[in-house]
């Protein structure tokens, strides 16, 4: 029942269907790109293209400029050339990804970066769609279970096809050939958003308050500990004894199990509670990483990894319910996608500090240091949360 609703509201307007379909296969490519880190930024370190330390500064490249370019396009981007804008961001992901493969690591690293602001700036395009309906809570849960699915179908294709036959180059090639296939629906998107009322009223304008700024540091957090963890996961099982083939497979695994934690959260949104959604999913993660830090086996280890991405994908869809708990002024639920892409980059960031030589157990202990943070703000905000 609940999934037909969301179904149908995805036409509300002011948008039809073919432009909601439009704006939602441009996002996908650019959205699942952190999720095939793993493989992506793996594949250069086995081919040794890369450090490890430097997949942590590229991929901290890479969401630092995803989360400035989303920033900088909400302040200063006008809403009135949209088809202009998409067409030089898809043609700047397209260089970077061929960029990718001709560069050496420094070049490699700022490419990445390109490719995020690039990405960041479609990430505003879906973002401006989807706060523009009727019902934005459960278009994004449906965005996002949707980019699970790609990030799947693309990660399968990248270990079972493109990794074993050319290498990285593979993936990056795909990448960039996505890239070009989507300039074909340019033309059905809107070319330009109407003005967007921010909030009730003008006050909406002003910072947080305190209990939005806990809720917006738990949900900048919870992103950290996933990505300190999943940019590494390749080099991390390989140093526990895991077969490379075993590992891309325990990776495509996990991604399909986003799938199913997207549908869950978008079916059961309006009925479950915000803060106690990510406690819980901060648990399970917490213990995840634990079974991952202890573990050898193969198969507790895709059974750690699976729950580790059903966490992840499950907490996303309600971060906006933990910030309007916290906050009915909407100030803090504004600001949900900066969190979002800082966490993003700040997780490589945290990993490529901690990490010594080849020992990559470190990345697990900060990850559990993040998340315990997380535990903390979310079980503070269950008890102090609005009705």
């Amino acid at each position: 029942m609940h999934y037909r609703g969301a179904i149908t509201d995805m036409w509300v307007a002011p948008f039809s269907r073919v432009q909601t379909i439009s704006l939602l296969m441009i996002g996908l490519v650019s959205g699942c790109v952190p999720a095939l880190q793993p493989l992506l930024l793996g594949g250069l370190l086995a081919e040794g293209r890369i450090s490890g330390p430097q997949i942590g500064h590229a991929a901290t490249v890479e969401g630092l400029g995803m989360a400035l370019a989303t920033g900088i396009a909400s302040l200063f981007f006008m809403t009135s050339a949209l088809r202009r804008t998409a067409l030089i961001a898809i043609l700047g992901c397209t260089c970077a990804n061929i960029a990718t493969l001709l560069s050496t690591p420094l070049g490699i690293i700022a490419a990445r970066g390109l490719s995020g602001a690039c990405n960041g700036i479609l990430l505003w395009l879906i973002i401006g769609m989807i706060n523009r309906t009727q019902t934005p809570a459960r278009l994004f849960a449906i965005y996002i279970t949707a980019q699970a699915t790609t990030a799947f179908l693309l990660s399968a294709t990248f270990a079972t096809l493109a990794l074993p036959a050319s290498g990285v180059i593979g993936c990056y090639g795909m990448l960039a050939l996505l890239n070009l296939l989507l300039l074909p629906l340019l033309r059905r998107i809107p070319k330009a958003y109407a003005p967007l009322t921010i909030g009730r009223d003008s006050a909406t304008m002003r910072l947080p308050p305190f209990r939005g700024r806990v809720g917006l540091l738990a949900i900048t957090l919870n992103q950290a500990g996933v990505m300190v963890v999943w940019i590494y996961l390749l080099p991390i099982g390989l140093q526990s004894g895991q077969p490379p083939a075993a590992i891309n497979a325990i990776v495509s695994a996990a991604i399909f199990v986003r799938i199913g934690a997207g549908i869950l959260a978008m079916v059961f949104a309006p009925q479950v509670n915000g803060p106690l959604a990510i406690l819980c999913s901060a648990l399970a993660s917490i213990a995840a990483l634990t079974l991952l830090q202890l573990s050898s086996s193969n198969t507790l280890w895709l059974l750690a990894t699976i729950i580790f991405a059903f966490s992840w994908m499950f907490a996303q869809p309600f971060h906006i319910a933990l910030l309007n708990r916290l906050d009915p002024s909407n100030r803090s639920a504004m600001l949900v996608s900066t969190a979002e892409l800082l966490g993003i980059a700040a997780g490589p960031f945290i990993g490529s500090i901690v990490i010594r030589s080849n020992d990559f157990q470190p990345a697990l202990q900060a990850s559990i240091a993040c998340y315990l943070v997380v535990v903390i703000a979310a079980a503070a905000a269950l008890r102090s949360a609005h009705p």
